[in-house]
Parts: C-alpha cells; sequence; structure tokens
C-alpha cells in the first residue's frame, strides 16, 4: 500500500513560481493548479488540501474575497501568498490565523520546501496540543479513517 502524499493547491501562480513550486515539492506533494476563481473555489470545496498557495497582486482585491471564502470553507488549512513585495499587503486581522506565510517572488525552490515543511509541521503541532487539552472536537480529514463496522462504514460514507 503507498503512503498517502500531502496535496498542494496553487491559485494564479505565474510560470517561473509554478516551477519554483513543482521543483521544491512534485517528489512528495500531489500538485494542483488553478488559474480560474470559480474552478479553485470548487476545487477548494471538494476536496481537503493541505497547503494552499495563492499569488495576490496589491491592485487586486478581489483575492481577498477569495481568501475569505478559503477561510470559510477550510479554516485549518495554512495559506502561503506570493507577492511582489509584502509591503504591497495588508492583511485584515480576522485573516491572519488561515495566513501562514507571505513569500515575495521570485520563488526558490528552496524556501517553498522550507515553507511548507513548516506550515505542515505548525499544523501537526496544533492539532496535537488540541488533542492533548481535550478541546479538538473537528475531524480533519474522513479519508485517513479506516472503518470497521459496517454502520460505521455508512456514517463516514454520508
Amino acid at each position: 500500500m503507498s503512503e498517502k502524499r500531502a496535496t498542494v493547491l496553487a491559485y494564479k501562480c505565474p510560470p517561473e513560481s509554478r516551477l519554483s513550486i513543482e521543483t521544491a515539492l512534485a517528489a512528495s506533494f500531489e500538485l494542483t493548479f488553478q488559474n480560474d476563481p470559480a474552478l479553485f473555489q470548487t476545487e477548494v470545496s471538494k476536496k481537503p488540501y493541505d497547503i494552499i498557495f495563492m499569488n495576490f497582486q496589491p491592485e487586486n482585491g478581489k483575492k481577498f474575497k477569495l481568501l475569505e471564502k478559503v477561510q470559510e470553507q477550510t479554516p485549518f488549512t495554512p495559506v502561503i501568498i506570493t507577492c511582489e513585495s509584502e509591503d504591497s499587503i495588508h492583511i485584515d486581522k480576522r485573516l491572519e490565523p488561515i495566513v501562514y506565510d507571505i513569500l515575495n517572488l521570485p520563488l526558490s525552490p528552496g524556501r517553498v520546501k522550507r515553507t511548507v515543511r513548516q506550515a505542515l509541521y505548525k499544523r501537526q503541532q496544533e492539532n496535537e496540543l488540541a488533542y492533548l487539552r481535550r478541546t479538538q472536537d473537528i475531524v480533519y480529514s474522513f479519508d485517513r479513517i479506516i472503518p470497521e463496522s459496517d454502520s460505521y462504514k455508512a456514517v463516514i460514507k454520508s
């Protein structure tokens, strides 16, 4: 049985950034790239992703609405924003929990790999702390649950 690979969704990546992301992550991650906002929203809602990349342009405020929708649909998925300059983006306080990092373009494969690894590690630590504090009441991914009984299989399928 093969080990499940982590999934990454990237939105509106320039060709150079796409190449850097593919170079850094293709061996260990399942990559999906989207450029259409509607397809991006559909992709986020139908499949649980471990990391989401979003490319921001300073003059485009529409992507903040997309970021809000991502936060509504997957509040525990880290989002890494890529942009020309960190100074050109102001993140609203209510969106800060979902935004893990802001990376300047051009992206280097080493920085992409390190940032993704740190984001996944931080999310894992947060999940473990919530479990140990007995405050974790959310199942993060149903695809990792192996049902044994018929009734439990029916619950997982629904």
